[in-house]
């Protein structure tokens, strides 16, 4: 009876670990990593080409932000190869600075939306982004 009790818990420790491993390796976490915050600017991307709309917001402007932003999540560990920048593909490119941990990234909505760290030159895909554009345009619109 104790060695079925000892494999019926090893049992479920191991199928715990593996739950655990597959939402590490293909579940998704927000693209907001830490809690000081800074918004260099934000561009859109027009037939014209390439405009900056915002230039280091103001507070009530970057919060709002910010609050949109928090709503994405990107893939997690599964990298995706970084891509050269086109406007017919690209709604929008948000800089972000990240105070506490000293870090740039860049957000890149759109046809294909991504979330590029220039330090490990590594890009994650963003999974909800069809949710996040049209509420940046309803903002931007005002």
């Amino acid at each position: 009876m104790k060695n079925f009790l000892v494999f019926g818990f090893c049992t479920v420790l191991i199928i715990g670990i593996a739950f655990e491993f597959s939402d590490f390796f293909y579940g998704s976490t927000g693209i907001m990593e830490s809690g000081i915050i800074n918004i260099v600017g934000v561009s859109v991307f027009e037939e014209t080409g390439k405009t900056k709309i915002v230039d280091e917001p103001e507070d009530e402007t970057k919060e709002r932000i910010i609050e949109i932003l928090s709503k994405a999540e990107r893939k997690n560990l599964r990298s995706i190869p970084v891509e050269p920048i086109e406007g017919n593909r690209t709604n929008y490119e948000i800089e972000l600075y990240f105070s506490d941990i000293y870090e740039h990234r860049f957000v890149y909505l759109g046809e294909k939306s991504s979330i590029y760290d220039p330090k490990r030159e590594k890009s994650w895909e963003i999974i909800n982004a069809e949710e996040i554009i049209p509420e940046l345009d309803s903002f931007f619109a005002e």
